[in-house]
């Protein structure tokens, strides 16, 4: 995750190419999921057209990757058009959630 993007794995090797690309930018909202996908831990991100669907390992990991998405997305409403630096990071902004 960098400040203007969610990137998504096929695995947890950051080191392939990303499977998607989801731009906060045009990030309508981020909620939990759980009545929609009948799955513990659910959340999903709409973009208006496209909704993903995420799963975490805890309600834990599931609140925090709301919280980092809703941040990261009001930031990157604010922000300048991408920037040189706006690569994927090889981390986990909030502990080893499935995405």
């Amino acid at each position: 995750m960098t400040k203007n993007n969610l990137y998504t794995y096929k695995s947890q090797d950051m080191k392939t190419k990303p499977t998607e690309v989801i731009s906060l930018k045009q990030c309508k909202g981020v909620k939990s999921a759980e009545d929609e996908t009948k799955k513990d831990f659910s959340f999903r991100i709409d973009l208006g057209s496209i909704v993903f669907y995420f799963h975490s390992e805890t309600t834990e990991q599931k609140e925090k990757w709301i919280g980092v998405i809703s941040k990261a997305r009001v930031s990157s409403c604010r922000s300048h058009p991408r920037q040189a630096d706006d690569k994927p990071e090889d981390r986990d902004p909030v502990g080893r959630g499935r995405r």
